[in-house]
């Protein structure tokens, strides 16, 4: 009896081999054989080049029915391993353009500028505003009534919830950040706090106000000690918004927290650096030193950016003006020359080539740099900051607004938040990046963000009282959380009973 005919091998591979306990009819080699035994020559050649296209999409090891072939598992751990290598090499390499790592947006090559100074003394700045106070009333209702506001901004924008005094008081209590401080702002549109005092009977000022800060320290149980400023010991100063803003750039009062950081670095007797914040944020962590804004070694900043919280620039249609100010902002930012140069001067300040010593980086440098470019377009992202305090540098605020000159006189023109304002926080960032600062990314930033209306439910205010223990996080944010005015009022009451347990040791008021 005739045997029957072995397969042709049309290609390299091998034919598979059955396994025991299974059937010749398993062979995948066969059953192609057999299906096209009926077929011409011509036929057969055609199976073959189906056959050499198969064995290699199958890299010359046909699997059997329910059996991994060895050679696919290592070709896949092969290329894993490339893979993974391959990152790792892109990623050294894109280090080695820069001695510093970016916050977001690729590494855009070693620095090109210099800050002036270290922040080795900085100054406190906190925005404030009591929309209970009668003043404040009987000014947003005349700028409703006289129809000034292009819509009503909501009650949480204003509303007092009595957390400032706990926020300096939180600030006081961190020493090695007393060490660098010098004086402290209050910015409001005039409203005079309580545990300040001054300010007449009504509460409320046109002109600046101090107290010494000394005072506030040795309150808290810690000698801030004596630091001459200026021939003067360190002070709290209360700024309403009259010193700010001249009588031809804004008809007070502003209900727009933008346009009032838009003029922030106007500030009397502001120095060099300052840490900016909100009366809701607290320094919860007494360790809390410069160095989580500043790295004295390398002498950067570090940037205040989450990286998991880009500008989604396809919102610029949102009903959210905050969305649309940033997608603003990230057009002004797309518009920076490359390299970078400093206002007015059409020349770049630094030849960004001697930089470079190899092609990878002179690549990367136009690659992420070059944002006139419809490539450069598609690579730059911007990511949102942070809801943290800020370091700011009132010399790079003021290079800001010369070169976007407008841009800042129509924030500071804003009564309320637009769609062109610029958030000062956002711009200042990515500015310090794109034009080549020394700047690193944050940190060891451990951050809370609470709605203030969760710390009068019962498990919200133990989830509330837990944030402000032990410093385990550097800041907690008690936010009004455009809730109703009974959820908002329970909840302040309900913050202020911890802040008082928290800071029984040292009260001002």
């Amino acid at each position: 009896m005739a045997s029957s005919p072995t397969p042709r091998r049309c290609c390299a591979c091998p034919p598979y081999l059955p396994q025991q306990g299974e059937q010749p009819a398993d062979d995948w080699y066969a059953r192609t054989r057999r299906s096209s035994s009926s077929s011409s020559d011509d036929d057969d050649d055609d199976s073959c080049a189906t056959l050499e296209d198969a064995c290699a999409l199958l890299s010359c090891a046909p699997a059997a029915p329910r059996r991994a072939a060895p050679c696919c598992v290592a070709a896949c751990i092969v290329c894993a391993l490339a893979a993974a290598l391959l990152a790792l090499v892109l990623r050294v390499a894109s280090r080695a353009v820069s001695p510093l790592r970016h916050a977001s947006g690729g590494s855009l090559g070693p620095p090109l500028r210099a800050f002036a100074r270290a922040p080795s003394q900085v100054d406190a700045v906190f925005m404030w505003v009591n929309g209970s106070h009668p003043r404040f009333r009987q000014q947003l209702d005349a700028a409703r009534r006289a129809r000034q506001l292009p819509y009503e901004p909501h009650a949480a924008r204003y509303r007092d919830d009595g957390l400032l005094q706990y926020a300096v008081l939180s600030l006081l209590s961190a020493p090695r950040l007393v060490g660098a401080l010098r004086h402290v702002y209050v910015v409001t549109s005039g409203e005079v706090p309580a545990f300040v005092g001054g300010g007449g009977a009504e509460g409320f000022t046109d002109r600046v106000l101090s107290v010494p800060l000394q005072g506030l320290l040795d309150r808290c149980g810690r000698q801030g000690g004596r630091r001459p400023v200026g021939g003067e010991r360190r002070r709290l100063f209360i700024v309403p918004h009259a010193a700010l803003f001249s009588d031809q750039e804004m008809e007070l009062p502003t209900f727009n927290s933008n346009a009032v950081l838009a003029a922030i670095h106007k500030l009397p007797h502001l120095g060099e650096w300052f840490l900016y914040s909100d009366d809701d944020m607290l320094f919860t962590n007494r360790y809390l030193r410069m160095s989580h804004w500043w790295d004295e070694r390398v002498r950067a900043q570090r940037l205040q950016l989450d990286s998991r919280n880009a500008v989604h620039r396809t919102r610029a249609h949102s009903n959210n003006n905050w969305e649309q100010a940033m997608t603003f902002m990230s057009g002004l930012l797309d518009a920076l020359p490359y390299p970078p140069h400093a206002p007015g001067n059409s020349s770049p300040a630094v030849d960004p080539g001697i930089h470079h010593t190899s092609s990878w980086g002179r690549w990367t440098a136009q690659l992420f740099g070059q944002t006139q470019s419809p490539l450069g377009q598609l690579v730059r992202s911007y990511d949102k900051p942070m809801h943290v305090p800020v370091l700011f540098s009132r010399d790079i605020i003021i290079e800001m607004e010369a070169r976007w000159p407008r841009e800042f006189e129509r924030t500071r023109q804003s009564r309320v938040r637009s769609a062109s304002d610029l958030e000062l926080n956002f711009l200042y960032h990515h500015y310090l990046r794109l034009l080549r600062f020394p700047v690193l990314s944050a940190s060891g930033i451990r951050a809370r963000f609470l709605f203030i209306q969760e710390c009068a439910e019962p498990d919200g205010r133990q989830r509330c009282a837990q944030a402000l223990r032990g410093g385990r996080y550097n800041f907690v944010c008690f936010n009004d959380g455009a809730s109703s005015d009974a959820d908002q009022k329970a909840g302040a009451v309900a913050v202020r009973e911890l802040l008082q347990q928290h800071f029984n040791s040292c009260r001002i008021h």
